[in-house]
């Protein structure tokens, strides 16, 4: 690394010319440069969070194949006056048949049209309720009662107190992209209320869940990236007072970006609902490297030093190189889950930890070498009191040693007892804020119906046709039974509610009667609705679904729905087997399995940063020192977690992994500074109050940097995103406290051995000069220790003395 921005400051033209190529390349990768079509893309399916070989994924995929159950919405309009009337109904019917005419729709039921099940005495009423209300008040009251009392409308098609009719959208087979691009939930609601001008319109389906995520992810991404660029040019005009130290940060982070963006567009790689989040992270980590280049160049700016820059800046490469390293290790700790969106998180967050590290040693200094920073008028007055001020703070953290490290140790041993807490849950709904059409329309959907989630509990018997026996079709009757019986299922529909509504349009025997026959099923299933039927029950007729509409809305109430249908399906004595699935349920066992990963992620995290510290530093005690001081962080956020209630989620349960590896960069500078100061000083307690002093300011600066970009997450419109946002910032603050008060208090008990090639072994191991030894020519010389950074020198000092610590220093280097 020191090579690189040796080269990079001997040949900055060369370096700019290679970033730029460089940049070009990223560029396309993002975008087709012979078609301008776009090549990263954003994915916001839930289902990206299961491994592709799932069991419980290649069941549901199975499901939907053999029953031909696509993509499908939920339209719903509440008319002033209510459904059942015959304005209202003709209003319903027009909006049916618009939305039947949108190019990727494949079929439409409402209540307008459906065919009515029954009539009074023998009376067979074939026509829908449309056809009853034109026939007067009359035939629509008998129609009314006879859709209000069937199972297959009542909570379906219409809210049971009639006041809310829903059409349901089945769609064409259509691709994800293609999905997405339709936007079809947006049509559909443009065309809701062109059709029903004023009245009230919700829109429901897991098509609209994806469509709105992907809107508000591209959205978000084209609002957060830039705020977070300003926000950081504005601490870094804070921070250096120039030009130069204001834009080249921020260039140097968008270039970093551009880079890991292009990186997945060339791998073919979308954007999904978990790697959201790493344009901004990344923005934010690789912002400290750049801004310790810039701070070494004005730092040898104010020393006038500004010709040495290329020596000077290599002296930071492996401090700054060491610390992306411990960062990149805590994201490829997410590299063991067996989700590949987390895993990409992992592999493209550290992407862009070394994309951003490599910026900062290549094209900052570049930059630098051919515009050399200009000092700021009175910026060491400034920082004189900041520095001060940390002083102040390493004293008191100092005198205070005892009661801080037993608050600490308190804090985390109650941080863990706190973390035993934590639910682990998921809010897809509730992801969604409060105002968003989305977050409203379920909740009016759940209110009114019987739910707007469904679940599929398929059934098989033995042999084909088994769906066609009476005996089995009461098993099929009893498991519904007991499914509507569960508080959190607010209906069910199979195919024994369709021959039900079959045999009493007929006016003959229920299908489940003891007189009952396959033949008796066979006809009654010839005269139910075909367009209903197909989706649920396969043409063998030895497997059916049960359509399970339920008003769960957290992974974990499905979870338990799930958990005790199949704990029911599997207690024997039937002859049908069963299986549960449904787009919720393969969400509840993949955030299951994400809080199972994390647990594992963060020991593989503390094992890989604790190697890479241990062999950089060649001692075990310092990195198991490291390693334990950022061990307090991350449990005071799974505390937070416990006491707040917030449930570990598909983005909460990513942060302690993140924070361990951002987090442990400044306790990192603090320890290797307060080492350094050890072996020149005979009192640690001295060294780590210097060491404080030292690296206070700019570990303060990158830390508020940190948390001003994590704090724009906070303006997402999903809470999953906002609540990353907020608990990384107060997390990476914490950990700031745990560097200025803990660390120095921690430290302080430690002595560190004389390093062997340090300045003051190497010259006091020349005769010439000794701390009690004469020069040639009888003048005594004395060797003092200096603080990091200073001068050994200055230029009033007899030259002799300097020439022998020059011999003496080259000697070593050589």
């Amino acid at each position: 690394m020191t090579r690189l921005v040796l080269f990079s400051t001997r040949y900055p033209r060369s370096v700019l010319a290679g970033v730029v190529a460089l940049t070009g390349l990223a560029i396309c990768g993002l975008v087709d440069p012979w078609t301008g079509a776009p090549r990263l893309r954003i994915d916001p399916s839930f289902e990206k969070l299961l491994p592709e070989d799932d069991a419980g994924r290649l069941e549901y995929e199975a499901l939907q194949a053999r029953f031909d159950t696509g993509e499908s919405f939920i339209v719903a309009v509440e008319p002033p006056g209510g459904v059942f009337s015959l304005e209202a109904l003709g209003v319903i019917a027009q909006l049916e048949a618009r939305l039947r005419e949108i190019p990727e729709v494949a079929s439409v039921r409402s209540i307008a049209s459906v065919p009515l099940a029954g009539g009074p005495e023998d009376e067979l009423l074939a026509s829908s309720l449309l056809d009853e209300a034109r026939r007067g008040e009359g035939p629509l009251d008998r129609a009314r009662r006879a859709i209000t009392g069937d199972p297959l409308y009542r909570g379906v098609l219409v809210s049971p107190d009639g006041g809310l009719a829903a059409l349901h959208v089945s769609l064409e087979p259509i691709g994800e992209i293609e999905l997405l691009e339709a936007d079809l939930g947006r049509r559909m609601e443009a065309v809701a209320r062109d059709a029903a001008p004023g009245w009230p319109v919700w829109i429901a389906g897991a098509p609209f869940l994806k469509a709105e995520m992907n809107r508000i992810l591209n959205s978000e991404l084209a609002s957060q990236v830039p705020l977070v660029l300003a926000i950081m040019m504005l601490v870094s005009f804070a921070v250096f007072r120039t030009a130069t130290g204001a834009w080249l940060p921020v260039a140097t982070i968008a270039l970093a970006l551009v880079w890991t963006l292009g990186a997945m567009g060339w791998a073919g790689r979308p954007i999904n609902i978990v790697t959201s989040i790493v344009p901004p992270l990344i923005l934010v980590v690789g912002f400290a490297y750049t801004i310790h280049v810039v701070a070494e160049a004005q730092t040898l700016a104010r020393r006038g030093r500004a010709g040495a820059h290329a020596t000077g800046l290599a002296a930071i490469a492996f401090p700054i190189a060491l610390t992306a390293v411990t960062t990149a290790a805590g994201f490829l700790s997410l590299g063991i889950s067996a989700h590949a969106a987390i895993r990409e998180f992992g592999a493209f967050g550290a992407a862009g930890v070394m994309a951003s590290l490599l910026a900062a040693l290549t094209f900052t200094p570049a930059v630098l070498a051919i515009s050399p920073m200009r000092l700021p008028p009175a910026i060491e007055a400034r920082e004189g009191r900041i520095d001060r001020g940390f002083e102040w703070l390493g004293a008191f953290s100092l005198r205070h040693r005892v009661p801080i490290l037993a608050v600490a140790a308190a804090l985390f041993l109650g941080s863990l007892a706190a973390a035993t807490r934590i639910q682990v849950d998921t809010r897809i709904v509730e992801n969604f804020k409060g105002e968003s059409l989305v977050r409203q329309s379920y909740e009016r959907l759940n209110d009114r119906l019987d739910g707007a989630d469904v679940l599929f509990v398929g059934l098989e018997g033995p042999t084909p046709g088994s769906l066609l026996s009476p005996e089995n079709l009461r098993e099929v009757a009893a498991l519904q039974r007991w499914l509507e019986a569960r508080p959190e299922v607010g209906g069910t529909t199979s195919i024994v509610d369709y021959l039900e509504a079959s045999g009493r349009a007929m006016g003959g025997p229920s299908p489940l009667s003891a007189a009952s026959n396959r033949a008796l099923v066979a006809q009654l299933l010839w005269l139910a609705d075909g367009e209903a039927v197909d989706p649920i029950l396969d043409r063998s007729r030895q497997a059916t679904v049960v359509l399970v509409r339920s008003r769960a809305t957290s992974s974990r109430e499905v979870g338990d729905l799930v958990a005790g249908i199949e704990a029911h399906l599997g207690r024997g004595g039937t002859r049908l087997e069963g299986t549960v699935t449904g787009g919720s349920a393969l969400l509840t066992r993949a955030i299951d399995d994400v809080s199972r990963d994390q647990a594992r992620s963060l020991v593989v995290a503390f094992a890989l940063i604790g190697v890479i510290l241990a062999f950089a530093f060649r001692s075990l005690r310092f990195a198991a020192l490291t390693v334990l001081l950022n061990a307090l962080p991350v449990a005071v956020y799974f505390g937070a977690l416990g006491v707040t209630g917030i449930p570990l989620n598909n983005a909460t349960a990513l942060l302690g992994c993140v924070v361990l590896g951002i987090a442990i960069d400044d306790t990192l500078h603090f320890v290797s500074r307060h080492r350094e100061c050890a072996r020149r000083m005979t009192d640690p307690r001295a060294a780590a109050a210097a060491a404080l002093a030292q690296v206070g300011r700019p570990v303060t600066w990158t830390t508020a940097a940190l948390c001003l970009g994590l704090l724009v997450l906070t303006t997402s419109d999903l809470v999953s995103q906002a609540q990353f946002g907020a608990l990384g910032s107060a997390t990476l603050f914490f950990a700031w406290g745990v560097d200025v008060l803990v660390t120095p208090a921690l430290c302080s008990y430690l002595a560190w051995r004389p390093a062997s090639g340090s300045v003051v072994s190497s010259v006091s191991s020349v005769p010439s000069v000794s701390s009690s030894s004469s020069g040639p020519d009888g003048t005594r010389a004395s060797v003092v220790p200096v603080g990091w950074g200073a001068l050994a020198f200055g230029p009033d000092h007899p030259r002799r003395d300097r020439n022998v610590i020059e011999q003496s220093l080259r000697g070593r280097s050589q």
